[in-house]
């Protein structure tokens, strides 16, 4: 039997989306976004500061997604587990996807990192 974490759910239909976006990619990233996303954001004061987090709302006032800042981080081939370690509590309950592509050495820093934050000892 196979197990699933919900943060690596590619459902889309199901699971929303978190980018994880540096400093340097803040400006292409955002030309990418749609008009109410990017001035979301610019209202958020969204600077992809490591560890910034931002909820995207959905027009309906739910969250649709999420983005984390990483900082002077070049690429996600840099992404270090501790960069995702507080996003497991800080992100709103439910199913979640990575929207970034990642490499192996970035998706295991992420599933690390996921897994660190999300962990309770009791």
């Amino acid at each position: 039997m196979k197990e699933s974490w919900p943060i690596f759910d590619d459902a889309p239909a199901v699971a929303r989306p978190l980018w994880l976006v540096g400093e340097r990619e803040r400006g292409p990233w955002l030309e990418q976004q749609d008009a109410a996303t990017t001035a979301w954001l610019q209202s958020a004061r969204f600077r992809a500061e490591r560890h910034q987090y931002v909820a995207l709302p959905a027009a309906d006032g739910t969250v649709r997604g999420a983005v984390l800042g990483l900082g002077g981080a070049t690429s996600t081939e840099a992404l270090e587990p501790w960069w995702l370690a507080g996003a497991a509590d800080r992100l709103p309950p439910g199913t979640w996807r990575i929207a970034n592509d990642l490499d192996p050495a970035a998706a295991t820093a992420a599933a690390l990192g996921w897994g660190y934050g999300a962990y309770r000892f009791e």
